[in-house]
């Protein structure tokens, strides 16, 4: 799972950015910031649960804080940044310099669609 989400957002990303599709480009940039969200999960939890020692006398679960900071932050950036896209996009659509998505985000599309059922398998979603 580990190494299947980043290649695969940065599959995202490339397709979208070939194929001039905003719908790819936002969901790549989504995707990998769930998968940054779920390591920092993980290395929080796996510091938190370390036991108290010299310079840390109350353990460390206060870390757990400091990712949640870290994700609100991911998400905070993530967000605005497609904000700011998708508000140039239409900007640029209202002036008639709409770029039209080639036929790879169609097929990008469709195998991402196919591959739902796989996905549910292998990770329960």
């Amino acid at each position: 799972m580990w190494s299947l989400m980043p290649r695969s957002s940065a599959a995202g990303y490339f397709t979208g950015f070939v194929s001039g599709s905003e719908a790819l480009l936002g969901n790549s940039i989504y995707a990998f910031k769930d998968f940054v969200a779920s390591l920092v999960v993980v290395i929080g939890i796996r510091v938190s649960e370390k036991p108290a020692d010299v310079e840390h006398p109350y353990g460390h679960g206060k870390i757990e804080f400091v990712a949640m900071l870290f994700i609100g932050v991911a998400v905070l950036l993530a967000s605005l940044f497609l904000f700011f896209h998708s508000i140039r996009d239409v900007w640029a659509g209202l002036h008639g310099q709409i770029q039209v998505p080639k036929l790879i985000a169609l097929c990008a599309g469709c195998i991402s669609v196919n591959c739902f059922p796989v996905k549910k398998t292998m990770f329960g979603i």
